[in-house]
């Protein structure tokens, strides 16, 4: 199922359910891939939209063993794949940092 719009609320009330030491001691999530948009008038500009950028910082500073990060790709978030190499390379770095 397509969660991407309400994935950052859903995953701060499963972190907050389970707790900050459950959480430091998942190692294995599966979300749904980070959407990137294109900066209007800037070409090669691309940017992670906020509510996935506030996903991945969750992640990051809540999950301190998290070793496998496995996304979903899903119809919406899937044009992504559909643009020049460089938006991609961007993108995926920026999804890396």
């Amino acid at each position: 199922m397509d969660i991407t719009q309400q994935q950052v609320g859903l995953l701060q009330s499963f972190l907050n359910c389970i707790g900050r030491a459950n959480a430091a001691s998942i190692s294995h999530l599966c979300i749904n891939f980070p959407v990137a948009d294109s900066i209007d008038g800037q070409s090669g500009t691309v940017r992670l939209r906020d509510d996935c950028l506030r996903s991945l910082k969750l992640l990051q500073d809540q999950c301190s063993n998290l070793s496998t990060l496995e996304t979903l790709v899903h119809y919406k978030n899937s044009s992504f794949f559909r643009n020049s190499d460089n938006f991609v390379r961007e993108a995926l770095s920026q999804i890396d940092a």
